[in-house]
Order: structure tokens, then C-alpha cells, then sequence
């Protein structure tokens, strides 16, 4: 991301400086400052507020080559509020549910290490999953009123916490994504890949 961030800002503020009169002494240097002004972020009880860019409204007026300089402000801004929402937008992608179709909705017909596997594959085989609180409650003929559990691994160098529910009714697995700092328990859990081997 930081990478895109800095080709835009030399394609941008080079884009001003060809626009600039270029008598005006040290422009580039100053497209930069009016840049960096409008970038600047301070962030109150974790509230983000651009008072670079508010400072630059209120106190600054340019006279020569007022354009460039005003956009370069502005183009901060822009990059410092997609720089703030693409990590928010990222972590809904990621949280999002998604589904797995179930092999049954009966627990004696259904293949819980199969399933496994197929929502491994959906979530992008974390490493070393662990499963927590495998819970499950049926009918005497089989038919499940309710089936859920936790899957904790890394992803990446993240450590990521899943959790799984069977909607009986649709025949599928919900799962749901977060990313969390640690996970107390998590040296004392069993391997999501024992355990299921162990039910089939």
C-alpha cells in the first residue's frame, strides 16, 4: 500500500511542479511541505482529525503558484483518507462471513473430516489450527438442531480466530473471521486435524 501511496504522490506533485511559473524560488520543495501539511494527522481518543490540512485552510494563502500548491495540499488529504479507510475496508473483507456447503445436516450421515477440509480450503489453510469448544446438539434420529466450534491458527503472521456454525436449515457452514492479539489457551488445544480424524 505505501508503495502505491508514493508513486501517486511523485506522479502528483511532479503533474504540479510542471504546472508551477518556476521562478518562484525552492517550488518543489515547497509542493512538498503543502503536501506533507495536508497529510498530517492527529488523532484525538483514536478519532483520526487532518489538522495539517485544517492549518493550511485557515492560515495559508498563496499567492504564486496558488494552484499547485492548493492541489498538493488536497492530494495529502486524499491520500492520508485512503491511507485511514483502506485498513477499515480491508478488515470487513476479511470478517466477512462465508459459507461451506455441509456434506449432511444429520449427524450420523455427516463427514466431519471432509467438511473440514473443504472450510481449510475456503479460509486459506492457516497454519497449525487448533479446535476449541466443539459443541453439538441433535435429534435421536440424527437431525442437528445446532453444531459450532472455534478454530484458532495463524494466517500469515497473523493469529486468527474462525468461528464455524452449521446452519442445518441451508446445509451449510457460516464461518467468520477475526483477527486477535493472542489466545490464552491456545498451547493447551488440540489440533483441528487430530480431533477430526479422531470423530471420522
Amino acid at each position: 500500500m505505501w508503495i502505491i501511496t508514493f508513486f501517486t504522490m511523485i506522479v502528483g506533485l511532479s503533474f504540479f511542479y510542471y504546472q508551477c511559473k518556476k521562478e518562484e524560488e525552492y517550488i518543489i520543495l515547497k509542493l512538498i511541505g503543502y503536501y506533507f501539511l495536508g497529510a498530517f494527522l492527529f488523532r484525538f481518543n483514536k478519532i483520526p482529525i487532518p489538522i495539517g490540512f485544517l492549518i493550511f485552510l485557515v492560515y495559508f494563502r498563496p499567492v504564486t503558484n496558488k494552484v499547485a500548491k492548493t492541489r498538493s495540499a488536497y492530494l495529502g488529504l486524499v491520500l492520508l483518507i485512503i491511507g485511514i479507510i483502506s485498513p477499515v475496508l480491508s478488515n470487513y473483507y476479511f470478517e466477512r462471513p462465508v459459507e461451506v456447503v455441509a456434506s449432511s445436516s444429520n449427524l450420523y450421515k455427516l463427514y466431519v473430516k471432509e467438511d473440514y477440509k473443504k472450510i481449510q480450503e475456503k479460509i486459506g489453510y492457516p497454519r497449525s489450527l487448533k479446535l476449541e469448544d466443539f459443541n453439538v446438539n441433535y435429534e435421536k434420529d440424527g437431525t442437528i438442531r445446532d453444531l459450532r466450534y472455534n478454530l484458532v491458527g495463524y494466517l500469515e503472521n497473523d493469529m486468527i480466530l474462525y468461528r464455524v456454525n452449521l446452519l442445518p436449515d441451508k446445509q451449510v457452514y457460516s464461518i467468520t473471521a477475526r483477527r486477535v492479539d493472542q489466545w490464552a489457551q491456545y498451547g493447551r488445544l488440540v489440533l483441528a486435524d487430530t480431533f477430526f480424524q479422531a470423530i471420522e
